[in-house]
């Protein structure tokens, strides 16, 4: 499992927003640890589903030794995360299942979700599907350039019925 993230919360931003995570007090703080923790968990199932277990293996651990990256991982590392625009290919899976994660809550009595009789509580999906299409789409082009560069890459073994679009209709 990723031990060091490739990305922080302020990947998190216009279709990936995800509220309280700026200030100082202790929700925030709650709110960002639980997302450190999600972008770990969720990163490195990306990885695993995006270059299978072998490759997903190989990089996970030369990123979790913190050392300089052989040049074929700094190369995927840059294909995953742009740190010039704060965007990356895996921001949408983990905002999705993150999301997913926290939709409901574990409680004694069981799992609720939340209600209020000040506001409507719509569905998640309304958000989490754009994102996941979203995400989908940068896959794609990830896995082209994986393709295309395989000759680097021989452990490659993408689940790709990991990364199929989604809709509310569920067709």
């Amino acid at each position: 499992m990723l031990e060091i993230a490739l990305i922080d919360k302020a990947y998190f931003k216009n279709i990936y927003f995800i509220p309280n995570l700026g200030g100082n007090d202790w929700t925030n703080e709650d709110n960002i640890a639980d997302l450190n923790d999600s972008i770990l968990i969720f990163s490195t199932l990306y990885l695993e589903n995006l270059l299978g277990e072998e490759l997903a293996e190989l990089f996970i651990n030369a990123i979790n030794t913190g050392v300089t990256l052989e040049t074929r991982f700094e190369a995927l590392k840059n294909q995953l995360v742009d740190t010039v625009n704060l965007q990356s290919s895996f921001t949408g899976y983990i905002y999705f299942y993150h999301t997913r994660k926290n939709a409901v809550v574990s409680q004694n009595v069981g799992d609720t979700r939340g209600k209020s009789d000040v506001v409507t509580i719509v569905s998640e999906e309304d958000k989490q599907i754009p994102a996941w299409n979203e995400m989908i789409k940068k896959t794609r082009k990830i896995v082209k350039w994986l393709e295309e560069n395989n000759d680097d890459y021989p452990e490659l073994d993408c689940n790709s019925l990991a990364f199929t679009t989604i809709n509310s209709f569920d067709i």
